[in-house]
């Protein structure tokens, strides 16, 4: 949603609803790209109405006003996106092989999605000097994305050789063990607890491609942690539907 505190525009992080243009309560930037005739809609009126006030309270006019939420949205994602591949970047290195290859990420394409991601493209290129372009079928990739990938979670295991104890908290999980409980013991509980929590979930039995999490593994005394997760990707059969309908972009 878009409105003005102490004179200044913001945007979001609070949604209501749709776009005023799609019968919703209030403005949001989709609004202001039918304001300046980049988006079809039956509904200019409300777009209008709805971003009248927001021109009003900056002092500026109607077009003027829905340039400045437009630049400023493209602003706020590109910022967003940077800062999230910051922290990615400062996060501390785990693993020899990360040290020696380096795990630093540099972008060097911006791919956008979302039914106006067209129009926010060739700003968002302005904005990064990188060449920005929009994934296939962008306009509904999202759904496609959430029907076609596989169900993923993942599971932390904690063993305790001295207490006698291994537990999953997040599954509610404790059993008592002995004090030769070994890696490849708790590996076992890890991954057939993700089964039964994977399977829960939805998934199918040949959908768990399940693998061990090297930077949630130490051994530290007499303690052992692992981490396991199903790996992220397409739902096995759907592999050949996702190519097609690439293709048919």
């Amino acid at each position: 949603m878009v409105k003005v505190v102490n004179g200044r525009a913001q945007i979001g992080p609070e949604r209501e609803g749709p776009a005023l243009a799609h019968g919703g309560p209030v403005p949001t930037p989709t609004d202001a790209l039918a304001v300046l005739g980049e988006k079809k809609t039956d509904d200019l009126e409300n777009s209008v109405a709805g971003f009248q006030p927001i021109a009003d309270q900056l002092g500026l006019s109607l077009e003027e006003a829905a340039i400045t939420i437009f630049e400023q949205t493209c602003r706020q994602i590109f910022d967003e996106a940077r800062e999230m591949v910051d922290r990615i970047n400062s996060k501390p290195v785990y693993t020899v092989h990360e040290l020696l290859e380096g795990g630093r990420i540099v972008p060097s394409k911006i791919l956008v999605l979302g039914s106006p991601a067209h129009r926010f493209a060739p700003h968002l290129e302005q904005l990064s000097n990188l060449p920005v372009g929009v994934v296939p079928r962008w306009k509904v990739a999202n759904a496609i994305g959430a029907a076609l990938a596989r169900t993923t979670c993942d599971v932390t295991v904690f063993a305790d050789t001295q207490l006698g104890l291994v537990t999953a908290p997040e599954e509610n999980f404790s059993r008592r063990i002995g004090k030769n409980y070994s890696k490849k013991e708790t590996v076992e509980t890890a991954y057939e607890l993700l089964r039964k929590r994977t399977l829960q979930m939805g998934a199918e039995e040949d959908e768990l491609e399940m693998e061990l999490m090297v930077r949630g593994f130490y051994t530290a005394g007499q303690n052992i942690r692992v981490r396991a997760q199903i790996k992220s990707g397409l739902i096995n059969e759907y592999d050949t539907v996702a190519g097609l309908l690439a293709d048919a972009q």
